[in-house]
């Protein structure tokens, strides 16, 4: 059997020991946590001060009279000028400017699709783009595209595909470039307008054009075709509609932001009507780009005849002197 060596009473810790050991753990602990704290103070100082307060917002929405910041009535829309074959080199072409939002857009084709399948149907390529310049805060987007004009590119196939009769145009590809250069809000829809009015332009068989219009509601009140400076805001919703407003068809409706039904309905009507508006301008552009080129090529047609009735003139009077 083992035996068990007594240990001896001097080397078992005494109440006087284990209370200075407990205290030295105690001051230990206090000097770490004290250290821990002092180096977040110091990493914390280190930061840059950066502008954590939110930026103020912009003036009420409506002024006593009723009457918004830029002078407008709610149910008014910016300046709209229009202008179709912008770009020289492409099949068709529109320059848009709604308020200080300028867009151009360009299409190509239709080409033929690469690739063995048949395609019964044409495809529409959409691409949406930003300059650098085309916002306050200068950006530079990545050669593929940001996230968001990717996303704007998606919408805006959806509001055009409707418009154009594709089945008229087997295997073969339509390509739609948007250029956004300046952003004062309501970038898409101008930009679903203004490639609307491209690919008019390029003689492409529709069923209608396409007009899109937005609005904000700013608080409690609807808003059509809002700006930069109200959008910074109190925005509670935003709505955009994009409608064939000869086919009383809507090919796009957007809508963010939590407000009722009857406030939704009312920002729908009043889009409905900014998209009436709107195309009522781009079916002028349209009829007034057809008549000057009639004109032109009636001036062309009838410049040889004048010429043959003068030499036929001429030719009399030499007859004569014979």
């Amino acid at each position: 059997m083992s035996r068990v060596t007594p240990t001896p009473e001097s080397s078992l810790p005494t109440h006087e020991t284990r209370e200075k050991t407990s205290g030295t753990s105690a001051s230990t602990a206090r000097a770490t946590t004290f250290q821990r704290e002092s180096m977040v103070a110091r990493d914390v100082a280190e930061l840059p001060r950066l502008p954590l307060s939110r930026a103020s917002a912009s003036a009420a929405p409506l002024t006593p009279a009723g009457v918004r910041c830029d002078g407008r009535t709610v149910t008014a829309m910016r300046p709209v000028f229009l202008r179709l074959g912008a770009v020289s080199q492409a099949a068709g072409s529109a320059y848009l400017e709604l308020g200080n939002t300028k867009v151009v857009c360009s299409v190509y084709g239709p080409h033929q699709t690469d690739g063995r399948e048949y395609l019964q149907r044409g495809q529409l390529e959409t691409s949406l783009r930003f300059t650098s310049f085309a916002r306050r805060e200068r950006c530079k987007s990545p050669a593929a595209g940001s996230p968001e004009e990717k996303e704007l590119s998606m919408a805006l196939a959806a509001a055009l595909e409707g418009s154009v009769q594709l089945d008229q145009y087997p295997k073969s590809t339509i390509a739609v470039n948007v250029l956004v250069l300046q952003d004062d809000g309501g970038a898409l829809a101008a930009a679903t307008s203004c490639a609307s009015l491209a690919l008019a332009d390029a003689g492409l068989l529709l069923f209608d054009m396409v007009a899109a219009c937005s609005c904000a509601v700013l608080g409690q009140v609807v808003v059509l075709d809002s700006c930069n400076d109200e959008l910074l805001g109190d925005v509670t919703g935003r709505t955009l509609v994009a409608q064939m407003p000869s086919l009383n068809h809507v090919t796009l409706l957007r809508q963010s932001g939590a407000v009722s039904f009857d406030v939704m309905t009312e920002a729908m009507q009043l889009a409905l009507s900014g998209c009436s508006q709107l195309h009522a301008e781009m079916r002028s552009a349209v009829l007034k780009k057809a008549a000057s080129a009639s004109a032109q090529s009636t001036v062309s047609g009838g410049e040889p005849a004048a010429a043959s009735d003068g030499e036929a003139v001429a030719h009399v009077k030499k007859k004569k002197k014979a």
